[in-house]
């Protein structure tokens, strides 16, 4: 959790990666906690445009996978 990482790092911990990574995508969702719900396309226009690569709503995946379960 967000709570267990900042603990970890306000008790002088550090983490490093050994090797260089290469971000590939990104997954967004749109649903905040608090019940508000983004705007997808606008969010996602966002993000691929500042980062160059591509962006999925995890809601929309879910809806597909949804619907291609229902054919089966």
């Amino acid at each position: 959790t967000q709570l267990n990482f900042d603990s970890f790092l306000q008790g002088g911990n550090t983490m490093k990666s050994l090797f260089k990574n290469k971000l590939i995508a990104v997954t967004i969702n749109p649903l905040a906690p608090n019940g508000l719900m983004l705007n997808t396309v606008t969010l996602q226009k966002a993000l691929q445009e500042a980062l160059h690569i591509p962006i999925y709503d995890v809601m929309e995946l879910q809806k597909n996978d949804a619907s291609l379960n229902l054919r089966e």
